[in-house]
């Protein structure tokens, strides 16, 4: 195993630091408080040492097995919630031995120790969504664009009394168009078809709209890519966002897969899909451990608008921690401005 130390002001600053030199698979080994700098003695600034290990042993795998035969009565708390909650081994081992390093530190609590751990682990980011005057929302077909597309269309206009506007490039699927049109008649605003990215640009600089709703055709992204030209509009817009919508019931590796079709700097938020069709949040927990990219929203239903919220950062390290105490959060079908 290969050991290194890392020096930052807080523990999860020094777990970043370890991973992003490291990799996700690094071990947390031991922490401790230490003084550094001033003059004399003078003027030292407090930081945490983090000491880790990554692993350069081709069995690595093994240590899952091992670490379960020497878990605390606490931490084999910890593994049956992780292990309900769908994690799969690899990512469950990591958690654990942060989680371990925290009750050693002297934390009792097992609510308190969850969150320790997710906050220690994960770079949980939020970026509300609707910011600027085009918003797009791509992902694989079916993972519901449309309808998430709706519903922030309505919120635009009753909450925040914007002027707003449809444009779709989904011509590829049945009655995708007639779909969004039957929203535009009901929220009482335009929709338009563009066939390709050029009428595309235009729609987007002579709509008059304070909001204009971009809905891009769904494709298979383990074999496809979005068309370069769209993209590179995309991401050279001054007044665009654009949001990958990924499916809570997918696996790990095919939304990673989905993110390497585009750079972090591209993606301004994820969207959350089907909160409401599985019962764990395992995916999330997946997701969260392995990238930083922001989630702007969750749609945890099919009514339009009412299954859609907007969480805070706390609240997505409460859902990881323990559901069932989020009464205001997903489940409850709360809409956050």
């Amino acid at each position: 195993m290969k050991i290194k130390k890392f020096r930052a002001a807080t523990v999860e600053q020094a777990v970043a630091l370890a991973r992003n030199e490291l990799g996700h698979d690094v071990t947390i080994l031991h922490t401790r408080d230490v003084r550094t700098g001033g003059w004399l003695g003078i003027f030292q600034q407090k930081q945490v040492q983090l000491t880790v290990g990554v692993s350069e042993d081709p069995h690595h795998g093994k240590k899952g097995d091992q670490l379960s035969q020497m878990l605390s009565p606490m931490q084999q708390q910890v593994q049956v919630f992780l292990k309900k909650q769908g994690v799969k081994p690899s990512i469950q081992t990591n958690l654990l031995l942060t989680s371990t390093m925290i009750e050693r530190s002297g934390v009792t609590d097992f609510k308190t120790i969850v969150e320790r751990m997710f906050t220690s682990t994960m770079k949980v980011r939020v970026k509300k969504p609707c910011q600027k005057k085009l918003f797009f929302i791509a992902g694989a077909t079916g993972v519901g664009k449309t309808t998430t597309l709706a519903k922030l269309a309505a919120k635009a206009i009753y909450q925040d009394q914007k002027k707003i506007a449809f444009i779709t490039l989904d011509t590829f699927r049945i009655a995708a168009v007639d779909q969004l049109r039957k929203y535009a008649e009901i929220l009482e605003c335009d929709v338009h078809v563009a066939y390709d990215t050029a009428q595309l640009v235009r729609f987007c600089e002579t709509v008059e709209a304070d909001l204009i709703l971009i809905d891009t055709a769904g494709r298979n992204y383990l074999t496809e890519s979005m068309p370069s030209e769209l993209l590179y509009y995309i991401t050279n817009h001054v007044e665009a966002e654009f949001h990958l919508a990924v499916s809570l019931t997918s696996k790990l590796e095919d939304s990673l897969e989905l993110l390497k079709r585009f750079s972090t700097t591209e993606i301004t938020g994820l969207v959350l899909t089907k909160k409401d069709e599985t019962t764990s949040i395992g995916s999330l927990i997946e997701l969260l451990y392995v990238t930083d990219v922001p989630i702007s929203c969750v749609t945890t239903g099919q009514q339009v608008p009412d299954d859609l919220w907007f969480p805070e950062k706390q609240d997505i390290i409460n859902w990881m921690r323990l559901e069932e105490e989020q009464p205001n959060g997903p489940s409850a079908r709360a809409e956050r401005a």
